[in-house]
């Protein structure tokens, strides 16, 4: 099987579908995931790659969100109470998946 070579184009189609798919419906997820499977990263450097790209990505949505409502008092209050589940399931992955 063939992987494709360092700096080659291929990385547009996925570029174009992954920028279509979150600017449509915010799910670049898979195109993104396909592109990085396609670089054969290691685990840690597959799951940083694409944290960062998506907060990349999603950084210039929030002042649309605020412009809009979406991101309001009420919403940051959940938030706040949904930190001890995201703590918790962080612990938690780290115990089932070891490094």
């Amino acid at each position: 099987h063939r992987y494709p070579r360092e700096g080659s184009s291929h990385a547009a189609p996925y570029g174009i579908t992954a920028g279509f798919a979150t600017t449509v419906a915010n799910a670049a997820g898979p195109a993104m995931n396909l592109y990085l499977l396609s670089k054969r990263l290691g685990k840690e450097e597959f799951v940083a790659t694409g944290a960062w790209f998506f907060f990349v990505i999603n950084l210039p949505k929030v002042p649309i969100y605020l412009w809009h409502g979406q991101i309001s008092r009420n919403s940051q209050a959940f938030d706040v109470l949904m930190i001890p589940a995201v703590l918790a399931g962080a612990m938690t992955g780290r115990r089932v998946i070891p490094p």
